[in-house]
């Protein structure tokens, strides 16, 4: 284990992550510039958003004889399986995949033609990402980490007709129970909330709320990917299942994993019905990105545990029915170690909410208060003092739980359909920048799915789940900030307003991006260990 102040990781992992640049001879910046360019073309003008035209400069970073490599950014390298100069009319997109996969299989996908890969989209859309008769094209890859003789490895991204099927199906009671102007739960308007709420309900009674957990609980025992699906087409139709995706995302497959027989059966069932709300208390005034140094502490009197302290930044409090709660129940030698997971209700009276403004709207951020709040040996979930590994769990499958790239690829892709005409009006620069955020979109899911894969084969490693983390945040914010200079030339009309008012929603909440679910600085810091480790 390497034993150097964390704050000299990152130095060291960027040092080496210049040597490794350098031995590939190719500027991973400007790769992907030149990349942009041979895919945009080289004449004065784009003639269409989806065509390409050919670059012979930039075709001569990938044409050589063999395999043509290309590194986006250090995520990984994609393989081109003939000449690029071939490529005319088509988009190129960025896989990532692990150093090793042992489930190897071909690779043939179209990108942003096809409605049925495309979360969020109305159901029959069939026009593609600038309006026009749906057509593919499709792209030969072969997809691998650093590429040396002999270890390439194919990896295929399409889910399968079950996840088509399936996402058809929730378009379909999108477009049935949720309107056409929902930007969320937590707005100022209890309309969205009720709706939020139905639609749970809803989802609960087609089985679609939680379709792969077990069907003892609730589930029906559908793959981890159909899961996936559900997630990708929830948040980027703006969330309608409101603050339930907490319970169904990570405080179900936790309880599952270490909740008593008698936890599952009063906790599950709920959620998966979508009659529970779940906050988290891990936050605190005094420990943010450090949460081994908080302080809210669990003393035992007789049978029962009393907690006392301050939980912050909890969202959903002031509407949730139980909180899962991390308090200190002993003082050890390493912080990490006397911490213990309870599961509370926050109708009890000892519990104090208070709200804190901001400019998320309500709900999001809150003060929680525990002053002497008691609770039995029922309340503890997993081990006694275990509480570090049960939260490092959660914030795994947190982390990777919202899918920020369907909304960020679903705006984007809207954009040329609001702008109408505007739309070939634009500067050329700005459609370079949209072009290339689609292949950050892609890019962030590939990353979402190598975690997806490890979470179904029962581990998730950590340096994986930072990088995933890393991507989403920055693309939610760089999508927005070009989807808000795209949308200050929208025509009038009703579909400009919509897709003004769903870009302004969505660059309020890219704010807090990097910072929610764990700072973006602790992530690189996690994902430099990760990388060294392996050395």
């Amino acid at each position: 284990m390497d034993d150097r102040p964390a704050a000299v990781v990152p130095q060291v992992w960027e040092h080496r992550l210049r040597q490794a640049q350098r031995r590939h001879e190719v500027d991973r910046e400007g790769a992907l510039d030149r990349l942009d360019r041979f895919l945009l073309g080289g004449d004065d003008r784009l003639d269409r958003a989806g065509r390409v035209h050919e670059d012979r400069r930039s075709a001569e970073l990938f044409h050589d004889r063999g395999h043509h490599a290309v590194d986006l950014r250090g995520i990984g390298q994609v393989a081109l399986d003939r000449d690029p100069t071939d490529l005319r009319g088509e988009l190129v997109e960025p896989l990532a995949a692990p150093r090793h996969q042992s489930d190897v299989r071909a690779c043939r996908r179209e990108f942003a033609c096809d409605p049925r890969t495309q979360p969020g989209r109305r159901t029959g859309d069939d026009r593609d990402l600038v309006g026009h008769e749906k057509s593919v094209h499709d792209l030969e890859c072969t997809v691998a980490g650093p590429l040396a003789e002999g270890d390439d490895v194919a990896m295929d991204f399409d889910l399968g007709a079950d996840v088509d099927a399936l996402r058809n199906e929730l378009r379909a009671l999108v477009d049935q129970h949720v309107p056409d102007d929902f930007l969320g739960a937590c707005t100022d308007n209890p309309a969205d909330l009720a709706t939020a709420q139905a639609f749970s309900r809803t989802l609960a009674a087609d089985g679609q709320l939680c379709p792969a957990w077990p069907s003892q609980y609730g589930g029906r025992d559908a793959s981890a990917w159909e899961q996936t699906a559900v997630r990708e087409e929830m948040w980027a139709a703006h969330e309608p299942r409101g603050a339930q995706y907490m319970g169904v995302n990570w405080v179900g497959p936790t309880i599952m994993r270490h909740g008593t027989p008698e936890q599952r059966d009063r906790h599950l069932p709920p959620i998966a019905h979508g009659e529970v709300i779940w906050c988290q208390g891990f936050s605190e005034p005094d420990a943010g990105s450090d949460l081994a140094s908080l302080q809210t502490s669990a003393s035992r009197d007789g049978d029962e545990w009393v907690i006392s302290g301050q939980k912050i930044w909890t969202s959903y409090a002031t509407m949730a029915q139980w909180c899962f709660l991390l308090a200190r129940t002993s003082r050890e030698e390493r912080r990490q170690q006397g911490l213990t997971v309870f599961l509370v209700p926050m109708s009890d009276p000892a519990i104090d909410v208070r709200p804190i403004a901001s400019m998320l709207g309500p709900h999001h951020l809150n003060e929680v208060f525990f002053d002497e709040l008691r609770v039995g040996d029922d309340a503890v979930l997993g081990l006694l003092g275990g509480g570090w590994q049960v939260v490092q769990e959660v914030l795994a499958f947190e982390r990777v739980g919202i899918a920020r790239y369907a909304r960020c690829e679903r705006l984007l892709q809207w954009a040329p359909i609001a702008l109408g005409d505007a739309w070939e009006r634009l500067p050329e620069e700005l459609r370079t920048r949209w072009t290339r955020m689609l292949v950050h979109c892609r890019r962030a899911r590939l990353l979402a799915y190598r975690v997806v894969a490890q979470q179904d084969a029962g581990a998730v490693r950590p340096g994986d789940a930072a990088a995933y983390r890393i991507a989403v945040t920055t693309l939610d914010q760089e999508s927005a900030d070009l989807l808000v200079e795209i949308a200050a030339d929208t025509p009038p009309g009703d579909e400009g307003e919509r897709f003004r008012r769903a870009v302004d929603d969505h660059w309020t909440y890219s704010r807090a991006a990097t910072v929610s679910s764990g700072a973006i600085e602790i992530q690189r810091v996690l994902l430099a260990r990760a990388l060294l480790a392996d050395r």
